[in-house]
């Protein structure tokens, strides 16, 4: 295998530009909705199996900081348009600033890692504020140097620290000066595709790449493989242990069980398997399916019914609790067993019905079935008239109308009188309750969504770095975990964890009070949840995902309307 490693040099960068100007949240994000540009998509393997390396540093007492942030911008996002070309690329530190006192990126260390992973060519790269170490020309930088466009500079060179290398194998990229007016996010971003497109064709021209059929897989299938697998490791599974099988592959395949409701048999049906039940993730019908088919079952009849369920529910698919606390179940039946607690005024989603019980989504996202006379149910015009009421938390217990109404029930105020205040969940069930008795969530205020949604503005046009958390480089779930610590909160790690947390706010089949500010998640086709963002306008979401982070709407006809983000959504959470 062959590898090249770049060496990436500045001439020179513009400051960073002004932070958002202080008007109205609304403006910003309509300014970066309107010229946003979504990152560029490729199909090309030209650079298959062809090992590249990238490293790149300001130079010893550089103080610009515009060089760093131009150079540590420009590697994250190449790292991702050679990998997608092909590609072996390493990196020889993470996006970030390179600081020579730092051990993480010192020289040695670079070298080190790039010498790990049995790079060819090494290289340091050097901004123009400083020496520029020994130069010379080679076939690489000449060869490259007529790809790239002419205001580009290439050139071969060798430092100390690199000594022991082959300095054939080393091309030093000088890059054009950015004009003044010039976006750096928009520079950096021509730039790595440039430098991509000169690579893909240089390895064409010498032969390196290997050709590779590449076969695009919904995200998730090969999980739905891989858990097949587990739960039958021989590949070859009897009939009549279907039914067992497939409640394992769902234990397996899941990730979040409270949120992802899959209550699906199979039963051997003469010479095939028939599967029944029912899912609100209509990818686990198919995941299921596939599951079957890799170990051996074929003949399957596929009954699955997708929640929510019209034919059961009919038109009214939204309710609210109106009994002061109810528990949900497993199953439609009092004596099955427990799932979660809804509390008064508490908004729900109904999925299914089964004779005297509704199957809903309450506000922690938890699924459960209820007594159905526990629920007001309401049409989806009088649900978002009632979301849109203000909400308050008791916080105390509260008889009201013979009533009492337990302290933590977030309720929703239909009038305010005074030292009191109205709630209730319709017209003819209103509570009065003191003022005193109540507080506004902090996490509902204007001030407080507006933090979020700036929060996140900021971080538009960040590379993508798996595992990353810092502005420099952040993978989809430490993108929300950057705009919640700025926004004064604290939340997991990952995706699947993050889901937990916050009010149910927005569903796959029901968007229509999603919200600035909101955290939406994304499920793949094997019951996973994999990705998450923050919406940014009610059909446009900021989220992190290679090359950088980037706008994306799921309106079908918008100009940034994004296929995988509108059909794998999974629901929204609302701090």
């Amino acid at each position: 295998m062959q590898y090249i490693i770049i060496l990436l040099s500045l001439i020179a960068v513009p400051p960073a530009p002004d932070a958002l100007p202080a008007n109205s949240v609304q403006q910003a994000v309509q300014r970066a909705i309107d010229t946003y540009e979504p990152f560029p998509e490729s199909d090309r393997h030209d650079l298959g199996g062809v090992g590249i390396g990238v490293d790149w540093a300001v130079a010893d007492g550089c103080s610009d900081a515009a060089c760093s942030a131009r150079l540590s911008q420009t590697a994250g996002y190449l790292f991702h348009y050679l990998r997608d070309r092909g590609a072996k690329i390493v990196l020889s530190h993470a996006p970030g600033v390179t600081n020579a006192n730092d051990p993480a990126t010192s020289p040695s260390r670079r070298a080190a890692v790039l010498a790990e992973a049995d790079s060819k060519l090494t290289i340091l790269l050097r901004c123009p504020h400083g020496p520029s170490g020994v130069q010379g020309g080679n076939a690489f930088a000449a060869a490259l140097g007529k790809l790239l466009p002419p205001a580009w500079g290439t050139s071969g060179a060798l430092d100390d620290v690199f000594a022991n290398k082959d300095a054939a194998d080393v091309c030093v990229v000088t890059f054009p000066a950015m004009a003044d007016d010039a976006d750096p996010w928009r520079q950096t971003r021509a730039d790595a595709l440039a430098l991509s497109d000169a690579l893909g064709k240089y390895a064409v021209a010498l032969g390196l790449a290997r050709n590779a059929t590449v076969v695009p897989e919904l995200p998730g299938d090969s999980r739905v493989r891989q858990w097949a697998r587990l739960a039958c490791p021989d590949g070859q599974l009897p009939f009549g242990d279907a039914d067992r099988f497939c409640r394992l592959f769902l234990r397996l395949a899941i990730s979040n069980p409270a949120c992802t409701y899959a209550n699906i048999s199979a039963t051997v049906v003469g010479d095939g398997v028939e599967l029944t039940g029912a899912t609100n993730v209509p990818f686990l019908a198919r995941a299921v399916h596939d599951a079957l088919s890799q170990v051996g079952i074929t003949n399957i009849t596929n009954k699955i019914r997708s929640l929510p369920d019209a034919e059961r529910l009919g038109d009214v698919r939204f309710g609210a609790c109106r009994v002061p606390a109810v528990l949900t179940r497993s199953q439609p039946s009092e004596l099955a067993g427990l799932q979660t607690e809804l509390l008064y005024g508490e908004p729900v989603y109904l999925l299914d019905r089964d004779g005297a019980f509704l199957l809903v989504q309450g506000g922690d996202g938890y699924w459960g079935w209820v007594a159905s006379d526990a629920v007001a149910t309401l049409s989806e015009k009088d649900f978002i008239a009632y979301l849109n009421r203000p909400e308050v938390a008791l916080l105390r217990d509260v008889t009201a109308s013979g009533m009492v109404v337990p302290r933590g029930a977030r309720v929703r105020v239909s009038a305010e009188d005074g030292d009191t205040l109205s709630i209730g969940v319709t017209a003819n069930d209103r509570l009065t309750v003191p003022r005193g008795a109540v507080e506004y969530p902090r996490t509902h205020q204007p001030e407080f969504i507006e933090q979020r949604v700036r929060a996140a503005l900021d971080l538009l046009h960040t590379p993508y770095v798996f595992g990353g958390r810092s502005p420099a480089g952040l993978d989809c779930s430490g993108l929300c975990m950057n705009v919640a610590a700025r926004s004064g909160e604290s939340i997991p790690r990952d995706a699947a964890q993050q889901v937990l947390v916050g009010t149910l706010a927005a569903t796959a089949w029901f968007r229509g009070d999603l919200r600035p500010g909101d955290q939406v998640f994304f499920i793949d086709q094997s019951g996973k949840v994999y990705h998450t963002g923050i919406a940014i306008s009610p059909t446009h979401i900021l989220h992190s995902a290679p090359p950088g982070v980037r706008i994306g709407s799921f309106v079908k006809g918008d100009r940034l309307y994004d296929t995988r983000m509108d059909r794998d959504f999974f629901i929204a959470k609302r701090p």
